[in-house]
């Protein structure tokens, strides 16, 4: 992770902060990807990405592996965006 953010740009925009979260190689995202080879008894792996953007007060949230799974936008309570239906 230290390396992935070294080496990053200057400034780490949304879209790269999300790649850096679905990165295998340095084994940010793990786990077995397959639902279908899951054994619940033994597996273990990323279950959720979280990013912030709290000038905004929103979270991006990706509900399960960040490499596959989209990312959905949860905005705090008493924000616009949450009043607004984000």
């Amino acid at each position: 992770l230290k390396e992935l953010i070294n080496t990053a740009p200057k400034s780490i925009d949304m879209d790269y902060a999300k790649r850096i979260l679905a990165n295998h190689e340095a084994d940010i995202c793990q786990g077995e990807h397959d639902p279908v080879r899951i054994d619940p008894a033994s597996s273990w792996g990323t279950l959720y990405a979280l990013l912030a953007h709290p000038a905004g007060a929103v979270l991006e949230i990706s509900p399960g592996h960040p490499c596959i799974t989209p990312y959905e936008q949860v905005g705090f309570e008493g924000t616009e965006e949450t009043q607004g239906g984000v």
